[in-house]
Order: structure tokens, then C-alpha cells, then sequence
């Protein structure tokens, strides 16, 4: 999914493409650490006026939304906004000429044909989610560089999670979590349903992980046998912090391959993860179709929003407004408002959920309050990114499994064993 400077907050966006494309050397009149008053610009004062994205109010603000605008576009990332991609491309293109940049961005557009059709992008450690010594080796899995990459990687590591020891996984799939939310990336919902539980983000319900660790503990001879039964019989009973239950699935993992219990995997058998953590913890009151989701994670009933009219988006900008109304009384036009509302940016999204929270529109989807998140990542925006994803729903779990360890995106670093 394309983004532009004002949302890539920690500049990964930016450092890839700087240095994919421009040898890590922005022009000296670009300004990166700010977003340079925007908040009350009209819309027409962006490349994106419905989605009030890619600003050209500067010179500095042009070239970067150039810059990712082109960059993205070379690196394959989805155009899932409402207004026209071309329409966009149009407008930089004008804000160019505008600015005297011509020949910046023409000398821009032709190092992004040359570097990216000539695929110069040279992965580094760095780009890799998983990175671990292996018998005298390196081994290196689950590059992610952009959006599609990490869709690509989180596919890739749900069908092969069979491969990987519980540690590999678990490294991984937090890897890539984090990658994904910091590059707006969408994920597939299962392999979203699956890294979440591979990260240990949400503790499953007590009673349903102690019938499924009872049942799973058949497979061992007795004496381990015993192990997890009374594993279970705490865990039933007993809140379990999610640090005691990581150890349990390393423990776990450990006895499945002691016992060479690990080859019934591919017959469908769960790996540790997937009886001991919980998906997406997102609950949904009516169906998706029927609402909008803010980035805040709260949905709204269609008819809900409807009902309220223009009044409550007055607590935004004007621009808001005048994009919104369907005519001089009141009135909204709902193709537009459920194109737009899903990509405002959270400060407003923020706003607008106290707007209609003081008219009496409450959110029909909520985030669950009985699941806790690990302290690597703030809990609110993990919803947001796995409902937005999902489309809070709760995808069915995938067991198809690869019987090949290498797959295109892996590659085998041999360096530390042949001292090159």
C-alpha cells in the first residue's frame, strides 16, 4: 500500500527508497523531520485531495511525495486509494513544473527506471526478518523491504512454519509483524492469523488451550505424557502470562522433536503456537460490509453515519466538508465517505471518533479487553493493523504444508563458512 512522508513516521519508507534509488543523497533543499504544517492546508494543497495525501505546498514537500510516489510505484506496492492514480501522477507532475523541479524529478524518474528495471536493490542483513547461525552457516529467510515483500514473507513463513524450530518462528514472525505495520502493509488473513500466534501476541482462552494441550499430550509416552497434563491442569486454572506460555511452547517444540512427534506436522498436527496463543483478538458486530472502519481500529454502522449527516466532520477541516457533502443540506455522500473515512490520518480519525461519540454513535466493532499484547508492541495499534487487515473477521487456519525448505525468497549465506 503507497505511502507518503506524513505517514511514514519512522522514515523506513524513506531510507529504502533513498537508498535503492538516490544512493542515500536527497537533494539539500528536502526537509524530512516534519510535516510541515499541513494539518490546515485545503485539499487541493495535495497530490491525493480525497485521501489529503502526497503534499506539494513546497518545494521540499513535492520532491518527496514524488519520491515515494514513484518509488513505491517501481517496487510493485498496490494502489488501494480512492482518487485515481494517474490523477495523482498528474498533479506531482504539475506541482513539478510549479516549483522549478523539472529537472529533478526528470533526473529522479530516470535513476528509478534504471535502478529498478536493472534490480540494483542489494539486500543487506538488515532486510532479512530471520538471521540465525545454523552448522557453521548463516542462514537468512523472510526478506522485507516494502509492502509486497512482507506480504510475501508472512505467506512464505505460514507455509513452511513446519521447518523452523518454535525460536525461528516466533523471531520471524515478530520480525515481520512489525515490518509489516511500519510499511502499511496488508497481509494475507491467514498468514496474519498465524504470525500473530507465532509472535506470542495474544494469550488463547484458558479452558480451550488446557483441552487442546490434554488432547495434544497423547502423542507422547507416558512419562511426558504427564508433563502436560499438568500443564494443562494450570493452565485451566491459573492466568498465564504470556512469557510462561512462550517457554511452554519452547518446551513443547523441544519434546516434539525428541520424540520425533514433529514429523506429524505435515499431517495437520498443530505446531505449539497455534493451541497456546490467540489470533487477532477483534470481535465484530455487524458484518463489514455494513460499516466503515477508522484507522483508530472503531467501526461505524453505515446507516449510523448516515443518519448524523455533515455535522459531526465539522470538528475536522473544511476541506473534510466540502469533500464529503452530497449537496447544500447536510447531507453525505456515502460512496465518498466510505472511500475516504478508511484512510484519514489517525489524529483525525481520533477527532472524529470523539465527534460522533458525543452524538451517540457508538463503534459497532471494539477491541477485545481480555487479551494483553507483548511489550514490543503498543496494543491499540496492533488491532488497528490486524483488523484492517482482516476485516475483522477470523480467517480459517491453513494446514497446507511445503515439503521444501528453500523457496524463492530464501537465500543460503555461506560466507562464515567459506571465509569469503
Amino acid at each position: 500500500m503507497f505511502v507518503d512522508h506524513l505517514n511514514d513516521t519512522s522514515q523506513q519508507v524513506l531510507h529504502g527508497l533513498g537508498k535503492q534509488f538516490l544512493d542515500d543523497k536527497l537533494p539539500t533543499f528536502v526537509k524530512t523531520n516534519a510535516d510541515d504544517g499541513v494539518s490546515g492546508l485545503p485539499a487541493s494543497a495535495f497530490a491525493d485531495p480525497v485521501s489529503r495525501a502526497f503534499p506539494v505546498h513546497t518545494k521540499s514537500a513535492t520532491f518527496l511525495s514524488s519520491l515515494y510516489f514513484q518509488g513505491q510505484a517501481a517496487n510493485d506496492e498496490t494502489w488501494s486509494r480512492a482518487f485515481p492514480r494517474e490523477k495523482v501522477a498528474e498533479r506531482l507532475s504539475s506541482a513539478s513544473q510549479f516549483w522549478g523541479l523539472s529537472d529533478q524529478i526528470s533526473q529522479l524518474t530516470t535513476a528509478i527506471t534504471e535502478k529498478s528495471a536493472a534490480s540494483t536493490h542489494q539486500l543487506t542483513d538488515a532486510d532479512y526478518a530471520l538471521i540465525m547461525p545454523f552448522g557453521g552457516e548463516t542462514v537468512k529467510r523472510f526478506p522485507v523491504v516494502n509492502a509486497k515483500s512482507a506480504a510475501k514473507a508472512a505467506t512464505n513463513l505460514l507455509r513452511d512454519r513446519v521447518q523452523y524450530p518454535y525460536a525461528w518462528r516466533k523471531h520471524a514472525a515478530a520480525n515481520i509483524l512489525q515490518r509489516a505495520m511500519t510499511l502499511h502493509a496488508e497481509l494475507p488473513a491467514n498468514a496474519l492469523y498465524y504470525l500473530t500466534k507465532a509472535a506470542g501476541l495474544f494469550a488463547a482462552d484458558n479452558k480451550q488451550a488446557a483441552r487442546a494441550l490434554r488432547t495434544r499430550a497423547l502423542v507422547f509416552p507416558t512419562d511426558m505424557r504427564e508433563t502436560f497434563r499438568k500443564a494443562a491442569a494450570v493452565i485451566a486454572n491459573t492466568p498465564v502470562k504470556l512469557p510462561e506460555l512462550t517457554k511452554l511452547c519452547e518446551l513443547l517444540d523441544n519434546a516434539d522433536r525428541q520424540y520425533n512427534r514433529h514429523v506429524l506436522y505435515r499431517q495437520g498436527m498443530p505446531v505449539p503456537e497455534e493451541i497456546l496463543f490467540a489470533g487477532p483478538a477483534v470481535k465484530s458486530a455487524a458484518a463489514a460490509s455494513d460499516t466503515i472502519m477508522l484507522v483508530t481500529g472503531n467501526a461505524y454502522h453505515v446507516d449510523d453515519i448516515k443518519s448524523a449527516g455533515l455535522e459531526p466532520f465539522t470538528i475536522l477541516s473544511s476541506a473534510y466538508v466540502e469533500d464529503l457533502a452530497a449537496d447544500d443540506q447536510g447531507h453525505l455522500d456515502m460512496d465518498k465517505v466510505a472511500a475516504l473515512l478508511p484512510t484519514i490520518p489517525r489524529d483525525d480519525a481520533q477527532l472524529l471518533d470523539k465527534s460522533f461519540h458525543a452524538m451517540g454513535i457508538q463503534p459497532v466493532a471494539e477491541k477485545s479487553a481480555a487479551s494483553t499484547a507483548d511489550d514490543w508492541l503498543d496494543s491499540d495499534a496492533w488491532l488497528d493493523f490486524a483488523k484492517r487487515t482482516s476485516g475483522g473477521r477470523t480467517p480459517t487456519q491453513d494446514f497446507s504444508m511445503s515439503s521444501v525448505l528453500r523457496h524463492p525468497q530464501d537465500t543460503h549465506d555461506r560466507a562464515s563458512k567459506s571465509g569469503k
